[in-house]
């Protein structure tokens, strides 16, 4: 691997990266990114006016290749979705929340705050499953 001229090493570059991806920027903006890869953004209008549209067979479920019976046709599809890849499957059909202030209230009362523990951001899953991040404050 060439590290590009700004890293002077492996672990500066991690370092830098690791920043970036944990600024306060991307952290306020993450909620886009997941509205286009796994939300409602993914297909549709939303997805039209987001300009995130991508070629049909992308699609998760948008062929049955055991409906096609023509071996020529079959081997195209399978082709084009092994070449181009697939599009993640869509969760979300609601814009998804923004990230919660990773500074939590210390004034406010948590039922977690005897264990040191508080919620920071909740992500509703369509499929009736919520799942909660946790941060321990030390």
């Amino acid at each position: 691997v060439e590290l590009p001229p700004w890293a002077s090493s492996s672990e500066e570059f991690i370092r830098i990266h690791r920043d970036a991806l944990e600024s306060d920027y991307v952290s306020s903006h993450l909620h886009e990114w997941i509205d286009l890869i796994f939300g409602y953004k993914q297909r549709g209008e939303a997805a039209v006016q987001a300009k995130n549209v991508f070629y049909y067979l992308t699609y998760e479920g948008s062929v049955d290749l055991d409906a096609i019976e023509d071996p020529i046709t079959r081997k195209a599809v399978e082709d084009q979705i092994r070449n181009f890849g697939q599009t993640p499957a869509q969760l979300l059909t609601q814009p998804h929340p923004r990230r919660l202030n990773l500074e939590p209230d210390k004034s406010a009362v948590s039922p977690w705050a005897s264990s040191g523990l508080t919620i920071v951001a909740r992500l509703a899953i369509t499929r009736d499953v919520p799942v909660a991040m946790v941060r321990c404050l030390t």
